[in-house]
């Protein structure tokens, strides 16, 4: 029996061995400003080793000083980070795997020490979801010239990720990372160009997209994670989720990968294999709908049994897999699923 999951998927920018994905987790082992640590590395050796994957996705490193969530989140702010950057690339690269490193900003959510950071930065000034029963620290609204020195700041961590020799960067526009922020109407109240309707909630995606693709060249990879829904009507919407991933390709992406908004990792409505599949398989249908034949489309959540990839694959839900827990949980997993399936 052949299976999908362990065919090849060959894209213009990527030849991948399977469809299985490392998707980006963040294991909050780098040192403390930012950089590669001997345990980065060694969480990377011990899940990616065997060329059992085919595609490994870095975790969310952040863009700019103090846009971080928490103490020893990996950074790609300086060129100062680029010898352990470059580190890690090299050993993906040994280890047989093509390799994205995922590019974040984390605006309301970013780490608040009083006396040490500055406020939080957001679309809108508010107390974000998240931090009411925490800190309760208020963000403050950037302004439009902030705007645009953040979208300097993603294009120049992305010729980082580029010069360290990762195979390409993905965005973080989901989990209610900054990107996102500005794309859910429950965070941007903006009246300007950077907020109202979907045009220009995803204004700050688009232009980050359109920065990096002209600061890393036509044919470097470019990846957008998406939190294509809230799931909740007053916020982003799956039409909104279509819509952006539309645009994102329009303006030169490479690749969508589906997850949530302000609901982070998981479906609130659904725990079964895949359970972000209600958004990525109508967004994979309205991308090959508009033409664009090429433009993979990952799907990661509550994936535990590699026959529960290949079931989301044969129902065209995504064209890769990603799979967290289990590979958190167990760094082998994808080795031993192969053997047991062969």
């Amino acid at each position: 029996m052949s299976y999908l999951v362990l065919s090849p998927l060959k894209t213009p920018q990527l030849n991948l061995r399977n469809r299985l994905v490392l998707p980006p987790m963040s294991d909050g082992v780098a040192n403390s400003d930012g950089s590669v640590s001997p345990a980065t590395l060694e969480f990377y050796r011990e899940r990616v080793r065997g060329a059992a994957l085919g595609l490994a996705i870095v975790e969310y490193s952040y863009v700019a000083p103090y846009s971080q969530r928490g103490d020893h989140m990996l950074g790609v702010y300086s060129d100062e980070l680029l010898p352990g950057l470059t580190k890690l690339a090299v050993l993906l690269r040994e280890l047989n795997t093509p390799s994205l490193l995922q590019i974040a900003h984390t605006g309301a959510l970013s780490r608040y020490r009083p006396g040490v950071d500055p406020l939080p930065v957001a679309p809108s000034a508010m107390v974000h979801p998240f931090r009411e029963k925490t800190d309760g620290v208020a963000a403050r609204e950037l302004s439009e010239a902030e705007i645009w020195t953040i979208v300097e700041q993603f294009a120049a961590a992305a010729v980082r990720v580029q010069t360290a020799g990762f195979d390409g960067v993905e965005i973080h526009c989901a989990h209610s990372m900054l990107p996102n922020q500005f794309l859910s109407p429950l965070l941007n109240k903006r009246t300007d160009k950077w907020g109202g309707d979907i045009v220009g909630r995803s204004r700050f995606l688009l232009e980050i997209v359109r920065s990096v693709r002209a600061a890393c060249g036509a044919e470097y990879p470019l990846y957008v994670r998406l939190g294509a829904s809230d799931f909740d009507e007053r916020g982003i919407t799956l039409q909104d989720g279509i819509d952006t991933a539309l645009l994102a390709v329009e303006a030169g992406a490479d690749g969508i990968d589906i997850s949530g908004s302000l609901t982070g990792a998981q479906n609130p409505n659904n725990k079964a294999p895949g359970y972000f599949a209600e958004l990525s398989a109508p967004i994979r249908r309205a991308l090959r709908a508009a033409g664009h034949n090429d433009i993979p489309v990952i799907l990661t959540g509550g994936v535990n049994k590699i026959e529960e990839a290949e079931q989301l694959l044969r129902d065209e839900a995504a064209d890769l897999i990603g799979v967290g827990r289990a590979l958190h949980r167990d760094p082998g997993w994808a080795r031993k699923e192969i053997a047991r399936l062969n």
